[in-house]
């Protein structure tokens, strides 16, 4: 009889093995990893697309501030050209 049961108990737990070993695996520990890691990722992203936004802002600011002194410096070129043609015209 003793050997019956230890025949039924070593069938049993080999033929439950791999069920009770997947659910080990996929337990809620295994879940809650994988949604920290996929908060984690995600928060990543988004802080990687910040950075991207603020550097290509930057970026735009910088091109638009030499566009400026660019204009600046043209308008003050052409003032001068007006004012030596001016004076040549007055024949000073």
């Amino acid at each position: 009889m003793k050997l019956g049961i230890r025949w039924f108990l070593v069938v049993a737990t080999l033929a439950l093995a791999p069920a009770v070993l997947q659910a080990w695996e996929h337990g809620p520990r295994v879940e809650r990893q994988r949604l920290h890691n996929a908060l984690r990722r995600s928060w990543c992203e988004a802080v990687r697309d910040t950075r991207r936004a603020m550097a290509q802002a930057r970026r735009e600011m910088r091109r638009a501030h030499l566009e400026e002194r660019a204009a600046a410096r043209e308008a003050y070129r052409q003032a001068l050209r007006t004012a030596r043609d001016a004076r040549r015209y007055l024949r000073w």
